[in-house]
């Protein structure tokens, strides 16, 4: 090696790329042949990856569960955590106590848990007319739950139990399955292919005056959807008369549209088949669920 690069006070060498070493000094720029130097050894260096941020989770979809205008309900829940409503009108003519009867309903339904939800159902308002007099009453208020026994198993249905409680007494006019002081409802849903299945059974209490008696009944439900947006539904309803002569049976039709997946639209017509039955009922109204949860939860609409 050059006997420069060795001189006294001068500047220890410094690695420069391209197999040659640097010394720089206040005087001179060197340069020096370090071909039989020991090569320098290779560094590796990892590739730096440019991420973006993640992106938050995307709102949950939103399915209205509507318990109208069917007398079965769903033994399914609504959805955790948002309040789900259910309004409409009902008109009904031919029975013992009117000759016509149109009424407000509103249900509000609260999944709190998977498996309990809270329900609260009125009547506003019910106007009647009868043959030299007409009246515009409140209905009854009624409130409890429902929970679920069990979920369903590949083609073992949904079970759930349901009680509701008279809160209010109205003064409106009855159909002609009457009201309850104290209501039991086992509920069991399913899906056979295309097809789902609600079936109820009631145990309910009446009272007339100081007499309580029971009163039981039965509504199987059976739904098909037409498209993504419309389906109909059929449905069968017993009911005994606990201080009426004969039992009340009727047939329901239905149909229901989806405007979105929280907001469904329905139409459903009730002929009743027995003396004592309800001669006939048209039920209107729509299933609202509310687009923001009540703990901070919010629905892509």
């Amino acid at each position: 090696m050059s006997c420069l690069a060795h001189r006294v006070g001068a500047q220890q060498p410094t690695p420069f790329p391209g197999g040659y070493f640097a010394s720089p000094s206040e005087d001179h720029n060197l340069l020096a042949d370090t071909s039989d130097a020991p090569a320098l050894p290779n560094v590796a260096t990892e590739p730096v990856l440019l991420t973006r941020p993640a992106a938050p989770p995307p709102a949950p979809e939103i399915v209205a569960n509507p318990g109208r205008p069917a007398l079965a309900t769903s033994a399914l829940l609504t959805p955790q955590g948002y309040v789900q409503f259910e309004n409409g009108v009902l008109f009904a003519s031919g029975s013992a106590q009117f000759s016509n009867r149109v009424a407000q309903e509103e249900t509000m339904r609260l999944t709190v848990a998977p498996w309990l939800q809270f329900i609260v159902s009125s009547e506003p308002a019910a106007y009647n007319t009868f043959p030299n007099q007409n009246s515009t009453l409140q209905g009854d208020v009624t409130g409890g739950f429902q929970a679920v026994l069990k979920p369903n198993q590949g083609w073992r249905p949904t079970l759930a139990v349901g009680y509701l409680r008279l809160l209010r007494g109205g003064n409106a006019t009855d159909l002609d399955i009457g009201g309850f002081k104290n209501s039991v409802i086992l509920q069991a849903s399913s899906d056979f292919g295309h097809w789902h299945v609600d079936a109820n059974l009631f145990a309910n209490e009446q009272a007339q005056i100081a007499v309580r008696r029971a009163q039981w009944g039965q509504a199987v439900a059976l739904s098909h959807p037409v498209n993504q947006k419309l389906g109909v539904t059929g449905e069968v309803r017993h009911f005994t008369e606990p201080f009426n002569p004969g039992p009340a049976w009727a047939v329901m039709a239905a149909a229901g549209y989806s405007v979105r997946p929280n907001l469904v639209l329905d139409l459903g017509v009730v002929r009743g088949l027995t003396s004592d039955s309800t001669h006939w009922q048209v039920a209107s109204g729509f299933t609202y669920v509310l687009p923001h949860g009540l703990w901070g939860l919010t629905a892509k609409r």
